[in-house]
């Protein structure tokens, strides 16, 4: 019996320290939002009246590169916590994967991310259920991958498309790629290889 309460203690201890973490983590993703935003409207200022010269633009385009790279990852520990405390929402609706695609791209080429690669693309129909916003955050953080691991003027190829019962993605490039080992592991939260 003696045992048996040291372990009900245990449990109990384990799950309050889980609980704490969650909720710590989803308070230091709200909380690293607010400086986030402040660096983000003070650059967009600095855009407007800020010096033309070649380094004060190099220094704002390296602002902005640390400021969309922290807030991809404060979106993420954000995500990592709600899924965790069960706080995520999804609203699956029936949508064409190729849309997903072709709509990345193009956002890709328009903030200029894609000029330094060769990207091409096969898409035809293939509809999944899914909710749009996670389905658009998946194939961007594919494709994102793809051109920040592809040295510049490598080849990246996207293919979109049904086979049988299933709608497929694939990103094809010519970087350095995932090694064997790490493959297990690419759907961790937070899993990353060797840099």
């Amino acid at each position: 019996a003696e045992i048996l309460a040291r372990a009900h203690a245990a449990r109990d201890e384990a799950e309050a320290a889980n609980r704490a973490k969650d909720e710590f983590l989803a308070m230091l993703g709200h909380e690293l939002r607010n400086p986030l935003g402040a660096i983000s409207n003070a650059l967009y200022a600095l855009e407007l009246i800020g010096a033309q010269t070649p380094p004060a633009v190099q220094a704002r385009q390296v602002v902005a590169r640390g400021i969309e790279q922290l807030t991809r990852m404060v979106d993420d520990l954000l995500d990592v916590a709600r899924v965790t405390r069960g706080k995520i929402s999804l609203d699956p609706r029936l949508l064409n994967l190729a849309d997903a695609v072709t709509q990345s791209l193009s956002a890709l080429s328009a903030a200029g991310r894609s000029t330094h690669h060769q990207i091409t693309a096969d898409v035809e129909p293939a509809w999944v259920e899914a909710d749009p916003v996670r389905l658009q955050q998946i194939v961007n953080n594919l494709i994102v991958n793809a051109i920040k691991y592809t040295p510049a003027d490598g080849a990246i190829h996207v293919t979109v498309g049904p086979e049988g019962d299933l709608a497929v993605i694939r990103v094809a490039d010519t970087g350095i790629g995932i090694s064997a080992e790490m493959l297990p592991r690419v759907f961790e939260p937070f899993a990353q290889g060797d840099r």
